[in-house]
């Protein structure tokens, strides 16, 4: 069996890509792509040093203007200034347990702890 973690194990080593510089096609076309899911391990991938994983860390209000902020820095691009489209590809990678549209101070967090980074 094949599973979807040895499949980007073997791409990363074919390729030699930064971590850092690949994210997920969620990320890359929100509202779009949902790939590679919810269940998703991205933290064990990031353990493999194959992908970022960062942690909310201290809470941050939950303000859309510093959310926008927060992942603009980290390289993360909205189209027409939508932001809260932003937020589910974050929340698929970081926070899959999270739902509905309202933004929490966790999101925020972790979008400081990305911009902190530099990366998406």
């Amino acid at each position: 069996e094949d599973s979807s973690l040895a499949r980007v194990q073997r791409a990363f080593a074919a390729h030699l890509r930064d971590p850092a510089t690949c994210p997920p096609p969620a990320d890359v076309a929100p509202r779009r792509k949902v790939d590679p899911g919810p269940k998703f391990d991205w933290r064990r991938l990031a353990r493999g040093g194959r992908a970022v994983w960062v942690e909310g860390g201290s809470a941050a209000p939950a303000d859309w203007a510093e959310f926008a902020c927060a992942v603009s820095a980290a390289g993360y691009r909205a189209v027409d200034e939508d932001w809260p489209g932003l937020l589910e590809p974050l929340r698929l990678r970081f926070r899959p347990w999270a739902c509905g549209a309202a933004l929490a101070p966790e999101d925020v967090a972790i979008a400081r702890a990305l911009a902190a980074l530099g990366a998406a």
